[in-house]
């Protein structure tokens, strides 16, 4: 893909999964890959392995946020992308059993940090030559799924932000572009356990979840080769968009 190499990238929730395979991609394709996630030790070996740096993260705390786009800006002198990965599923509850604490500790994760991510790296893009941020929503942003109202909530804002992010983003003398990608079901530890707690804890009800998904469970790599696309000069037309990548789970 054309002009990532070199570039300065940052992934957070990177530690494994969907993350580290979105890390691996761009640091394939050249890029110099910033890798954070609350897990300090998990970041640090996926950094390790891509010649990165690492940070423990939490994206929920504003001062997390600056402190490590402080000590990136002064290392590498810019920042070219961003990818707002960290994210967190909540608990299966019915909305009216839920807790208001419950409710709010899921958005201080998937929406709040990815409304800081979105703002520092817009604040650092903006006084270069601009950038890219891609940030990770879900198919639950877009169609409901009972269980896990906090979690679709919470994705749908992601989508929601990031419009209005890529219209105030295009405005400004540096461009800077903002997509959100909605993966559907990804084979990851974290997914197949929401699977678990939704349709029973057993080997045969993941199998026939993962059956009845038309191109079967994606991959981390098949989410971390859409974002490589869209930071990457290839997608340099492309802003605002909400990228569907579910195998035909929607359809």
């Amino acid at each position: 893909m054309r002009g990532l190499q070199d570039k300065v990238i940052l992934v957070t929730g990177a530690a494994s999964g969907i993350g580290a395979a979105i890390a691996r991609r761009l640091a394939e394709e050249g890029s110099t890959i910033i890798v954070t996630d609350r897990d300090g030790n998990g970041a640090e070996n996926v950094a390790s392995s891509l010649d990165g740096v690492a940070f423990e993260h939490d994206v929920a705390s504003e001062a997390s946020w600056e402190s490590i786009m402080q000590d990136v800006l002064a290392r590498f002198g810019r920042l070219d992308g961003l990818v707002n990965n960290a994210g967190i599923g909540g608990q299966t509850i019915s909305l009216v059993e839920s807790t208001l604490a419950e409710w709010q500790d899921v958005f201080a994760v998937n929406a709040v940090g990815v409304y800081l991510g979105t703002r520092f790296a817009m604040c650092a893009m903006q006084d270069g030559p601009g950038g890219g941020i891609v940030n990770i929503a879900s198919l639950g942003a877009l169609q409901g799924s009972a269980g896990h109202a906090a979690y679709c909530a919470s994705k749908a804002a992601v989508v929601s932000l990031s419009r209005t992010a890529a219209l105030e983003g295009s405005r400004s003398d540096a461009k800077i572009r903002v997509n959100a990608v909605c993966p559907g079901f990804v084979d990851t530890p974290a997914a197949n356990s929401m699977v678990d707690r939704t349709f029973g804890d057993s080997p045969a009800a993941l199998a026939r979840f993962h059956d009845a998904l038309p191109l079967g469970p994606g991959q981390p790599q098949d989410v971390a080769a859409i974002t490589a696309f869209l930071l990457s000069d290839d997608a340099r037309w492309i802003t605002g968009a909400t990228y569907v990548v579910d195998g035909g789970m929607s359809s």
